[in-house]
């Protein structure tokens, strides 16, 4: 560089004390040393002292000897220099020519680059440049030049170039405070200068390097007043005038809107209303940018645009009703934000949901269920029951894919906040109704409907992944609080599940009884009735045979499936079984069509939430509810929690009944028989019915505990005690036949109205007949003839019950017509027993019971017996007719008379017979 006219001064050089004179024959060392003299004694003086002398030095130093000298120590220290002397001599500066000041301004922007590497030896030197250019603000006499924004922009390329996480906060502080007074005190921001502030608020920017994001935030921030008309002259030629093509930020307008509404909204005050038009565009592209835009700004946390702006706020929620199906969906995926930030708008989105969820595109409908649910699981606060119910409604779309989102998304929601120690008792009423609508979705005839319903109900309702007692008591309580076509779905579900473990159990079972030729006969047969329990049966059927494939060859397989299917396998054990078995498949993350139908297969046979332990802890909370000592269980269903955990009880004895064969369990349940509620003894009896096969061979001290109790049932207990009662003795019972002779002798002379306990001596009797048939069907005989037909049936011994009509409630029925109902039960259950009809027994008795039809109930026709006994026993006799039809060996000894005897029964108006 060459110094102009006016600085090639004759004038003597002065140097401060200890200074050398500089000249450029000295060596690069020397000429360091006195550089650095000379730098220190500029740093020591003061703006108060006589600086005159040395301005013949400070033209000096604007010289190509220093800025071009190939050493950057030299040219840092004699940038070092010039800022001091701009400190010293402000604020008159020793530079009088605007192409000095360029060029030393110039000069000094160049030797900022040295900030970047912060281990460098001159970091120091390079730190006290930059805070002494903040301090003076030198920058600030530039813009009186014509070529200023040349200057500027230079600077700020370099600050936002070399800014990084490495730098320490003072740094970012210096560099702002040279370069926000270069903002905040011009006339105005060249567009030049302007876009390459915003460059740097670019996403692509801000990935790239943070730091100057950040700078320019805190630069916008900092400036907000002044930079605001440059920001609204460059918005309004590109939103009005269209002048995309003349700025590098064109293309991205939308993005560098956003940004700035997050550095300071007020800056966009005149730009905003101009995006109501863009929404009401008629290009698509255009509506679409302008829609994502202003989704993210009204969306965001802590934003009050749509307070600040109604008009576009409204104008966005016309949005939601566009044409463009793409619009339509950027809206509804904004929704979560807003239910999640933003309550106040809710009102306003749930109508407009409410609209897209009958949308005719799958996608917008399938879009609103996600939005709705994504707010839901993260916060359920500001999710009202209409939004709720929203969701419930797409339970039922027509799409299976919308179905799925909705009950799957539902079942999230209700395994997070229903038992969450965050939620409230309010929170919970809400949640409620979650559980039924889902297991309501088991009475959808579509297969995949039922098995993600049994999918929910093993991972969310009742969920595999908790420990035994505390997923039984979820378990409990959901039964115990759901309505009644729930009760019936997962008694469904249960025995569905059971069913195809069956199915399963058969399959494997061929492996181990029949001939390889035999085996694949019998085996195509099982598989086609296994694929009716899967999803698409056809494409069942092919995966279902590569399963049979692998099971011939790998007998590792066919033992984990022998586990799943063990009656005794524990849940965790199933669950190992299964991931040892879906490895062999292929990978969860890639899933192939025969790894998920395998999956499914597995899914619907694994027992994940039953086993042994399980029901004890369930036996346990029954019979802490049985004794009044339960934990509350709130929205439990009218019959109670205990009627419904004895339900859950019975249910569970029938498909899992080993799981209910431990000492502990017995024990519990025959406790349970002591209960002074009638409801809990029969449903415990009942439970050992189901579960008690040979309890006195494999758990003999339970049953010396049992037996007692039994008996005494059967002889004093009431009927429906006593039928269970014998019908457990018959089950558990290693020597039954001895044990039914005691009662049977015992019993069989009672057979007389004068016994108080006649009604359970028919019955003990009856099923005694029935259920060991081969050593009672002859003494029985002479029971039926003599006690029963003669000294029952025939006898009219009592008034009978006075009723106005021809029924009566049956706390009012007499002792003798009770106890002829029974006679007859017990006609049924022995000939059940016989299922013959040896000697004319069973001719007799249809003959007998077809009378009584025949006779309005009034056997013997002595106009003895009342009406309403008449009807009653007219009633019974019927029921035993149907009830021997069953068995083909009766049915085909009734005639068509008698068959249309019973069928007329069905006219008689009154609505108890």
């Amino acid at each position: 560089m060459t110094r102009t006219k006016g600085h090639r001064s004759t004038a003597r050089i002065v140097y401060p004390s200890g200074v050398k004179e500089l000249t450029s024959d000295l060596s690069k060392d020397e000429l360091m040393r006195r550089l650095k003299a000379l730098a220190r004694a500029f740093q020591d003086m003061e703006q108060e002292e006589e600086t005159d002398q040395y301005e013949p030095l400070a033209l000096h130093l604007v010289n190509d000897m220093f800025f071009k000298h190939p050493s950057k120590d030299v040219r840092l220290l004699v940038a070092c220099c010039l800022a001091d002397i701009f400190r010293i001599f402000a604020p008159e500066a020793p530079y009088k020519t605007m192409e000095t000041l360029k060029c030393i301004f110039r000069f000094i922007t160049k030797q900022f680059w040295g900030l970047e590497n912060v281990e460098s030896s001159s970091w120091k030197r390079n730190f006290y440049l930059l805070e002494n250019v903040a301090m003076v603000k030198s920058y600030n006499i530039c813009m009186e030049l014509p070529d200023s924004n040349e200057i500027f922009v230079e600077l700020f390329n370099v600050f936002f170039t070399i800014i990084s996480d490495n730098h320490a906060s003072k740094v970012r502080t210096f560099m702002l405070d040279i370069m926000c007074p270069l903002i905040s005190e011009n006339d105005a921001v060249a567009s030049e200068l302007l876009e390459r502030i915003l460059v740097n608020l670019l996403d692509s920017k801000k990935i790239e390097n943070p730091s100057a994001f950040i700078l320019a935030r805190d630069l916008i921030k900092r400036t907000a007043s002044s930079i605001e008309p440059s920001i609204q002259v460059l918005f309004n030629s590109i939103l009005i005038l269209g002048k995309k093509d003349k700025t590098e930020l064109g293309p991205y307008m939308y993005e560098l809107i956003y940004q700035l509404n997050q550095v300071s909204s007020n800056i966009l005050l005149s730009v905003l209303p101009q995006l109501e038009l863009k929404l009401k565009s008629n290009d698509e592209r255009e509506r679409l940018s302008v829609t994502k835009l202003l989704g993210k700004m009204f969306s965001d946390k802590d934003s009050d645009l749509a307070t600040q702006h109604k008009p576009l706020w409204n104008c966005f929620l016309g949005r939601f009703g566009d044409i463009n199906i793409n619009v339509r969906l950027q809206c509804v995926r904004f929704a979560s934000q807003f239910i999640l930030y933003h309550p106040y708008l809710v009102q306003d989105l749930t109508e407009k949901l409410s609209e897209r969820a009958h949308d005719a595109e799958e996608s917008v409908r399938q879009a609103v269920v996600v939005s709705i649910i994504t707010a839901a699981k993260k916060d359920m606060t500001n999710v009202t029951d209409d939004l709720f119910n929203v969701v419930r409604e797409r339970t039922l779309d027509k799409k299976w894919s919308i179905r799925k989102d909705s009950i799957l998304g539902l079942s999230h929601v209700y395994k997070k906040w229903y038992y969450s120690t965050d939620s409230t008792n309010a929170d919970k009423v809400k949640l409620a109704w979650i559980k039924d609508k889902i297991l309501h979705m088991y009475y959808q005839t579509n297969m995949d409907d039922k098995l993600l319903v049994e999918r929910i109900f093993t991972v969310s309702l009742a969920p595999y992944t908790l420990e035994n007692k505390e997923r039984m008591k979820r378990m409990f309580e959901l039964y115990a609080t759901v309505d009644q076509h729930s009760v019936r779905a997962i008694n469904e579900l249960l025995k569905n599940q059971f069913m195809v473990r069956t199915h399963l159990q058969g399959l494997l079972e061929l492996y181990e009884q029949e001939s390889d030729e035999i085996r694949a006969k019998k085996m195509f047969t099982k598989l086609i009735v296994i694929s009716k329990c899967l999803p698409d049966p056809t494409k069942a059927q092919e995966h279902l045979k590569r399963l049979r494939e692998v099971l011939d060859t790998d007998q590792r397989i066919r033992k984990f499936l022998q586990i799943i299917v063990s009656p005794s396998v524990t849940c965790k054990r199933a669950q190992q079984a299964v991931k040892e078995i879906m490895k062999k498949f292929g990978d969860p993350a890639n899933p192939s069509a025969m790894f998920e139908t395998v999956q499914k297969l597995l899914e619907r046979s694994a027992p994940f939430t039953i086993d042994s332990e399980a029901v004890k802890s369930l036996i346990e909370y029954v019979a802490k509810e049985a004794s009044g000592q339960g934990d509350e269980i709130s929205g439990e269903a009218e019959e109670g929690a205990l009627v419904r955990g004895l339900q859950l009880l019975q249910t569970l004895s029938v498909i899992f009944p080993a799981t209910f064969k431990s000492e502990e369990t017995y024990n519990i349940l025959i406790e349970l028989l002591d209960s002074v509620d009638d409801m809990v003894s029969s449903a415990a009896l009942q439970v050992l019915i189901n579960t008690g096969d040979d309890l006195e061979a494999s758990f003999p001290n339970s049953a010396q505990k049992l037996i007692p109790v039994l008996q005494t049932r059967a002889r004093e207990g009431t009927p429906a005690e006593a039928k269970r009662a014998v019908l457990c003795l018959n089950k558990i019972l290693a020597d039954k036949i001895g044990a039914f002779k005691v009662l049977f002798e015992d019993m069989k002379e009672k057979v007389s109205l004068d016994n108080d306990d006649i009604l359970t001596t028919l019955t003990t009797l009856g099923l005694i007949a029935k259920c060991t048939p081969e050593h009672f069907s002859s003494p029985m005989k002479n029971v039926v003839a003599v006690n029963v037909v003669k000294g029952l049936l025939m006898l009219d011994s009592t008034e009978g019950t006075h009723s106005k009509g021809i029924w009566c409630p049956d706390d009012q029925v007499c002792l003798e017509t009770q106890a002829k109902i029974h006679a007859i039960k017990l006609l049924v259950h022995w000939l059940e027993g016989l299922k013959a009809n040896a000697g004319g027994s069973g001719s007799s008795t249809i003959r007998l019971l077809a009378t009584m039809i025949k006779n309005d109930g009034d056997l013997m026709e002595r106009q003895k017996i009342q009406r309403a006994d008449m009807a009653r026993l007219r009633l019974a006799a019927g029921c035993a007719m149907l009830k021997l039809a069953q068995e083909p060996c009766f049915a085909e000894l009734m005639t068509q008379d008698q068959f249309q005897l019973v069928a007329l029964l069905i006219n008689v108006s009154h609505v108890g017979l």
